[in-house]
């Protein structure tokens, strides 16, 4: 997968520290920041979220339950934008399949 190349992992890396930072400062795992920011966007976004484990269903569900703060949700708006992360999801003849556009 491109985004795990050795040419983009670093870059790709920083983003996740970010996103940890942002986390732990809240008191958030980073799968709870995550959905949070993701249920903040819109009403009408659903996360469909896989786990093994009851915990993670529970640590999930948390993140439904209790909305992030204002403060929380533009930390991370102001902290990532779409042309940060490097590298394509999928090498190029997948890409070309669902109509993506060429590697950054």
């Amino acid at each position: 997968f491109p985004r795990y190349s050795p040419e983009h992992i670093e870059e790709n890396a920083r983003l996740v520290d970010t996103l940890t930072r942002i986390a732990d400062d809240a008191d958030l795992t980073v799968a709870q920041l995550s959905l949070g920011w993701l249920l903040a966007r819109s009403p009408r976004v659903v996360p469909i979220v896989g786990t093994k484990r009851v915990r993670y269903v529970e640590e999930n569900a948390i993140a439904a339950r209790e909305p992030l703060a204002p403060s929380i949700v533009a930390a991370v708006d102001a902290a990532f934008h779409a042309d940060d992360v490097r590298g394509e999801r999928y090498r190029p003849s997948a890409m070309a399949r669902l109509g993506g556009k060429p590697e950054r």
